[in-house]
């Protein structure tokens, strides 16, 4: 079968491209299918008769498309082995059902009966998700995008099955979408989430010491890092702390230490060069640091002449 796109189809039919895509969203135009941001129109598909018409009015009898018993099972399998999380619920925000990868993601063992009994609508943790605005738009009848969102997996997981992920924080594109009757009334919303991004805790640690090692010389900034790795500073904390057995600001302070005692082997520097090519007052905190950590003075580990 050949496709028109929007606009092709918009100048067939000497319309507006914006009218077009809202005739494809409220199910006016047989056989279009959406692709991303586009529509994809079957070639031959009849300009609505009246744009004026109820969702649905023309494609009752659009000889196109073959009637729904032809397909038998075949969209109910398609959602079911749909390799993405896929959540549909009912006009009033009750949970309908969703598809094994959904149930597999959220770790929600044997649809149990709490999950059916969630009510996505009235989860008062939709704020902090930073999800509620974007669910709202498609409870009101709207095609809604967000990309790179931070799925609340942890918090979802704990919820549900009493469990957690513990050491990643995924992020997704989630597609939400109306589904109407034949009376224009909104019956269902679909959520598709698609992964975007995923990281563990082993590889948000090597990527935070990555940037502290490369970014030594500045003021320690527990923000900075933590947006390096696309973590809350709070979570990231945690994180490191479990991961490494320190803090991210003992980890910058080893590093300091480590960098100074290269500094000092140069005896081509006097001892207060070496600080001040590290970013560091040799009257200042540092020198306390140093010996505490090192067991001498800057001027003592010189004259030492330790590695």
């Amino acid at each position: 079968m050949e496709f028109l796109t929007a606009r092709e189809a918009a100048e067939l039919w000497d319309i507006a491209i914006r009218r077009v895509q809202s005739l494809c969203e409220s199910g006016r135009v047989c056989g279009a299918v959406r692709f991303g941001r586009e529509w994809a129109i079957p070639k031959g598909a009849k300009k609505p008769s009246d744009l004026r018409h109820g969702a649905y009015g023309d494609c009752r009898d659009c000889p196109s498309l073959p009637p729904p018993s032809a397909y038998g099972g075949l969209f109910e399998k398609i959602v079911r082995q749909f390799p993405y999380p896929v959540h549909i619920a009912a006009s009033d925000g009750m949970f309908v059902e969703a598809n094994e990868a959904f149930f597999r993601f959220f770790q929600v063992s044997g649809k149990d009966k709490t999950y059916r009994e969630y009510n996505i609508l009235l989860d008062p943790d939709l704020g902090k998700w930073g999800i509620k605005g974007h669910l709202q738009k498609a409870f009101q009848g709207e095609i809604v995008e967000a990309c790179d969102i931070k799925v609340p997996v942890r918090d979802l997981v704990q919820k549900f099955s009493g469990e957690g992920l513990s050491d990643e924080e995924i992020y997704q594109n989630i597609t939400s979408f109306p589904i109407f009757d034949s009376s224009g009334e909104l019956k269902y919303v679909v959520t598709v989430f698609f992964m975007s991004r995923l990281y563990t805790g082993q590889e948000a640690i090597r990527k935070s010491k990555a940037y502290m090692d490369s970014h030594w010389l500045e003021t320690f900034d527990i923000d900075k890092i933590a947006d390096s790795v696309f973590l809350s500073k709070y979570y990231f904390s945690r994180l490191f702390k479990k991961h490494t057995g320190i803090t991210p600001y003992n980890y910058y302070h080893e590093l300091k230490i480590r960098k100074l005692k290269e500094a000092l082997r140069d005896k081509r520097k006097t001892v207060s060069q070496a600080f001040a090519d590290c970013g560091l007052d040799y009257s200042g905190y540092y020198s306390k640091l140093f010996k505490e950590r090192v067991g001498m003075t800057p001027s003592q580990f010189r004259s030492s002449g330790r590695e």
